[in-house]
């Protein structure tokens, strides 16, 4: 194969490359949600961590009663396809790591506790966090 034809394929891989990231992005969501329970807020403040446990590659830090911070972090798929294609130079993107947080908050508003969710986070753990409030809340 000669240099130009090696380097369209290269042209061709990175256009792939960019648009497989532009589809992949799309499964990022941007969150601001409130719930709202009659329950108190300590069992509130438990009820949250316990639905936060165990989302898919998310990691829980609490910031105080009450509040808790999830951070989603992700190699995207359009680095390790360059890593594949530009072996052995490639292999340093695999060094890039895409983080996404979303915060909760429980709070006492009258006779009633509200739940705050805000932030971006990956869809699938975005409605997963929201479908497992809904039934704990």
């Amino acid at each position: 194969m000669s240099g130009g034809v090696v380097l369209a394929w290269v042209l061709i891989a990175l256009g792939l490359a960019v648009g497989i990231a532009g589809w992949w992005r799309g499964g990022v969501v941007s969150v601001d949600d409130q719930l709202t329970t009659t329950a108190t807020l300590d069992d509130v403040d438990h009820r949250l961590m316990t639905a936060a446990a165990s989302l898919p590659r998310t990691s829980i830090s609490s910031v105080s009663p009450g509040q808790i911070s999830l951070t989603t972090t992700w190699t995207p798929a359009w680095v390790v396809f360059i890593a594949v294609v530009a072996f052995p130079v490639g292999l340093v993107l695999l060094l890039v790591r895409y983080n996404l947080e979303l915060h909760a908050r429980a709070f006492q508003q009258g006779d009633a506790v509200r739940v705050h969710v805000v932030g971006r986070s990956k869809k699938r753990v975005a409605l997963e966090l929201g479908r497992r409030l809904q039934q704990t809340l």
